[in-house]
């Protein structure tokens, strides 16, 4: 396993996860200020058929924001594009921030924790200053809790809850739902979301939690299950096929939440947000596309060429193992009736290959998966 590991930056938080989940082959990066295990050096293929047909866990470094005080419903419903007063207590919704003219600048899962008082897990990116900027006179507090975020996905997630929670589990516990729960005798936060497209929870640890403790506890409980710890390889490879983007790549300051296909978030009917007036009369045109190949791979960052003009550029690609095809997403420099097209990308050896433009996500658009409707499991090829 990986030795204990030292990095001379204040402004960094490291997993406490990270000294004895990681072995020597991971790959560390850093995310929402966070240091994490990015992968563990291993084929995704490795951790993609457990989280497609069993249960993974693995460390996510996503950063919890905590929002308090009276004033906390107004704050939010300036900065976020959703309406955030009719969020009940006890629910979690997907939220994302932009900035004046309509770009985006943030998204995350805003959780409502009490009547004046939420989480915003955040992506990557800076945003707690953000919300302090637009705070400056008002009733709130803006806060970062120290709390550590992980995930446990996949078919069988439900039955590693119910095991590891002492008790049984939470109930009801619906999709994006918020709920305590003791586990090993370690009180946690867990909500019913996830990154990967599959059947899961998160859960949050506090500043009491013994990180190996809970780590092996749940590993116990989920083993007859078949639950793996992991890194994100495998969840890297569902987040695409899923159509989850990942800010500062996938979506950024350049496109708006419409041009990105998330015009459903946007409620335009409430209040004034900041960046309503430019999204009033934005272009609302998608450019931010699928792509399918059936041959490779494509390079991630490649040009894009269609009748042998670059057209766009590849902000994120995987090989399948499901779909036995090279999947990834198309940021197009101009809309067009794209779905369908046939456009050339470069593999990671510069060699050109066929792709085709799809809608986003590849498969499962209603989210039945996620939702627990869909229980079939898929079939390794």
């Amino acid at each position: 396993m990986r030795p204990a590991l030292t990095l001379h930056s204040h402004k960094l938080k490291v997993s406490p996860f990270l000294e004895f989940t990681a072995p020597e082959t991971a790959r560390i990066t850093t995310y929402a200020g966070r240091a994490v295990a990015l992968n563990w050096g291993r084929d995704p293929e490795i951790s993609y058929w457990p989280l497609r047909q069993a249960a993974i866990m693995f460390d996510t470094p996503e950063n919890p924001i905590e929002v308090a005080g009276p004033d906390a419903t107004a704050l939010l419903d300036k900065v976020l594009v959703r309406d955030v007063s009719g969020l009940k207590v006890g629910r979690a919704a997907y939220g994302i921030a932009c900035y004046e003219d309509g770009g985006v600048l943030m998204d995350g899962i805003l959780l409502r924790l009490d009547q004046d008082r939420y989480w915003y897990v955040q992506a990557d990116g800076e945003f707690v200053h953000w919300l302090r900027a637009h705070a400056m006179g008002a009733n709130v507090s803006v806060s970062e809790p120290d709390s550590q975020v992980l995930q446990v996905q996949g078919p069988k997630s439900m039955k590693v809850l119910e095991a590891a929670c002492d008790g049984g589990a939470p109930a009801p516990f619906p999709y994006f739902g918020v709920a305590e729960c003791t586990m090993g005798g370690q009180p946690l936060l867990i909500t019913r979301t996830g990154w990967s497209g599959e059947l899961g929870w998160e859960f949050y640890t506090n500043e009491f939690t013994d990180a190996r403790g809970i780590w092996n506890h749940i590993l116990e409980a989920g083993g007859k299950f078949g639950l793996e710890g992991a890194g994100m390889g495998g969840l890297r490879v569902r987040r695409i096929e899923a159509g989850i983007f990942n800010n500062l790549i996938d979506i950024d300051s350049e496109i708006n939440p419409f041009q990105a296909g998330l015009g459903k978030f946007v409620h335009m009917d409430k209040d004034d947000f900041i960046g309503k007036a430019a999204l009033t009369t934005a272009d609302r045109e998608q450019l931010l596309w699928g792509l399918s190949c059936e041959t490779c791979a494509p390079e991630r960052f490649a040009p894009v060429r269609c009748d042998a003009s670059e057209a766009g550029r590849i902000t994120a690609s995987v090989w399948s193992p499901h779909l036995s095809r090279g999947i990834g997403y198309i940021r197009f420099y101009a809309a067009n009736d794209w779905e369908g097209n046939t456009v050339t990308v470069p593999d990671e050896s510069g060699t050109l290959h066929e792709a085709t433009v799809v809608q986003l996500p590849f498969y499962d658009a209603e989210k039945r998966i996620s939702r627990g409707l869909e229980t079939n499991i898929p079939e390794r090829p």
